[in-house]
């Protein structure tokens, strides 16, 4: 009796354990589709925000830029995102707007929030994300 109670918890914690796998296979899947049909992007627009006015707004075709920006939707989720926002992005392709991503690159408070699939997404601004940005709000031309 107790080498089939030990049995049946090994099983189940297997279960629990592919359960997990496959949970974490399908958000990874749901992410990789909206970069997928973000990096076929054609067109950015980023409008930066200061005590939330627009300051600055920045409107690129550069394939590499948009890219970037794209695959740095996919990081991790935020923790910190109770700050001013310091801009948001809009993608488009054919001059149809696919995404709008709002962001936040002050210091300890760097996000981004986004709604995918009917779900609001807080995902964290990498140190090099933020100073890309902050790069292009300078008006630099170099990434």
């Amino acid at each position: 009796m107790h080498h089939l109670k030990q049995k049946n918890m090994i099983t189940s914690k297997f279960y629990l354990i592919l359960q997990l796998f496959f949970i974490t296979i399908s958000f990874s899947c749901v992410d990789n589709l909206m970069v997928k049909s973000l990096s076929e992007s054609d067109k950015l627009v980023i409008e930066f925000m200061e005590q939330n006015k627009i300051v600055r707004t920045v409107i690129t075709e550069d394939k590499n830029a948009i890219k970037k920006l794209v695959y740095a939707l996919n990081n991790a989720e935020a923790k910190n995102t109770g700050c001013e926002l310091s801009g948001k992005m809009i993608f488009y392709k054919n001059k149809t707007a696919l995404q709008q991503v709002e962001f936040s690159i002050i210091r300890d408070c760097r996000y981004f929030k986004y709604r995918f699939e009917n779900n609001q997404v807080f995902s964290s601004i990498t140190n090099e994300t933020a100073n890309f940005l902050q790069s292009v709000k300078e008006g630099l031309d170099y990434y």
